[in-house]
């Protein structure tokens, strides 16, 4: 059972953790308390975890379209704030589970090569991957056509994902096919392998990773506002940062609670499709008062910011993804507060509309935020851009990070400018120094 909040509670737009069930509620405030990790970004990482677990196991169903589960979510900190312990901490359960397919496939995949030239050889195991994080957008269409129920993409660095994911095609497009698979649209991958094409319907991808606030303006760069890219990401940039030393660990009961917690997920039911491949989403409806909340939010806050002359259009547009989002999150909030894991929602709640919508102008706020912040056009150093500028023109001509590094170095640059300017770690750099 869901608690009931008003949105008035929330009056220093701070993430409303306590929407969340006991053991996640519990679990965030005492890594909070202890680590010091700040709560918004803990709160908003564990909707992305929750969308993960979820994944393509149901749909919801509005008016004569559907939403999934499906989240972009930007962390926005400095690189003082903590970023990666967050998502390494609220993570954590679905990384064992990631690692535990993974062994049961090498395991299986020995097994299927000791057999493979046999009279009764194996069929060849498919591994399971729950997180991704180095992939082309090719190399991704197979990940995804083998996990059909979805996967999440976590970069400490979210810049690092878009440059990465078309380095072998100078960048064009992959954007785009981003945007495709958040519609919901099919793709298709030809394997070279067999020779053979392959249809991806209902692909899922959820996308977190972190981001520093003077790097905002490169996110926004390339027409990424104007593409519909940034209206898509769920940012979140806590006006107070409210982080604080840490002074002990957390409790092990909170951990296995929030663990166990997690591991629920695993017991939905999943549909397949007519022919036995892949997976069939199970659609849910709103509930006749979710379905008037929904509409009163459209019509009294929605619609009235869309066709407001006095907005900008950065505003309004991402107001109007806003829409689909708030029944992407309310798909979320509802399962997460299944009573009956085996067997599965029925439909959305009343207050899983009211927390989604509390979830919306939260994130709405959060954009606000964003778009301060690059329309003051921080300037960088000037070492900074030099690099930048130099690596954009390597980029276009296929990158090799480790010869470009190396260059940097060579050219007298410091290990903390290079990582600086190119959002990586000192550590990654001493790897790529030949």
């Amino acid at each position: 059972m869901q608690k009931t909040h008003r949105m008035s509670e929330n009056k220093n737009n701070r993430f409303p953790i306590e929407i969340y069930p006991e053991p996640v509620e519990t679990y965030i405030n005492e890594v909070y308390d202890k680590q010091g990790l700040n709560k918004d970004f803990l709160g908003v990482s564990f909707l992305g975890l929750a969308a993960t677990l979820i994944g393509n196991r149901y749909c919801i169903e509005h008016t004569s379209y559907t939403q999934s589960a499906m989240l972009w979510i930007a962390l926005v900190g400095s690189s003082s704030t903590k970023k990666t312990p967050v998502l390494k901490t609220i993570f954590a359960p679905l990384e064992e589970l990631d690692s535990k397919y993974h062994k049961e496939f090498k395991e299986a995949y020995a097994k299927y090569l000791e057999y493979k030239d046999s009279l009764d050889p194996l069929k060849e195991p498919i591994e399971r991957q729950l997180i991704g994080d180095d992939f082309t957008i090719e190399q991704l269409y197979v990940i995804l056509a083998n996990n059909p129920l979805g996967m999440i993409v976590k970069r400490d660095e979210l810049l690092g994902l878009i440059y990465d994911s078309g380095r072998y095609t100078g960048g064009g497009g992959t954007e785009q096919k981003f945007l495709s698979l958040y519609s919901g649209e099919s793709v298709r991958i030809n394997r070279k392998k067999d020779n053979e094409s392959v249809k991806i319907e209902n692909a899922f991808l959820n996308l977190i990773g972190g981001i520093q606030p003077k790097l905002l303006n490169e996110l926004f760069a390339k027409n990424r506002d104007a593409s519909g890219f940034i209206q898509r990401v769920l940012f979140c940039f806590p006006e107070k940062m409210h982080s604080k030393p840490p002074n002990g660990s957390v409790d092990q009961l909170s951990k296995d609670r929030y663990t166990g917690y997690c591991r629920e997920f695993l017991r939905l039911p999943v549909e397949t499709c007519e022919n036995g491949e892949g997976v069939k989403p199970k659609r849910l409806k709103l509930c006749k008062e979710a379905k008037n909340l929904y509409f009163d939010w459209l019509t009294n806050w929605v619609y009235p910011i869309i066709n407001d002359k006095d907005r900008g259009e950065n505003e309004k547009t991402y107001v109007g993804k806003l829409e689909g989002v708030g029944l992407r999150l309310s798909l979320v909030m509802e399962v997460m507060h299944c009573d009956e894991w085996g067997v599965g929602p029925k439909e959305i709640s009343a207050q899983s509309m009211k927390n989604s919508i509390w979830l919306c102008h939260y994130f709405f706020e959060t954009y606000l935020r964003v778009l301060k912040t690059v329309h003051d056009k921080p300037i960088l150093n000037p070492k900074t851009l030099a690099i930048l500028n130099a690596f954009m023109v390597e980029f276009k001509k296929g990158l090799d990070i480790k010869a470009f590094v190396n260059r940097l170095i060579n050219e007298g640059y410091s290990y903390a400018q290079i990582a600086d300017a190119l959002v990586i770690s000192k550590g990654v750099i001493s790897k790529y120094k030949s």
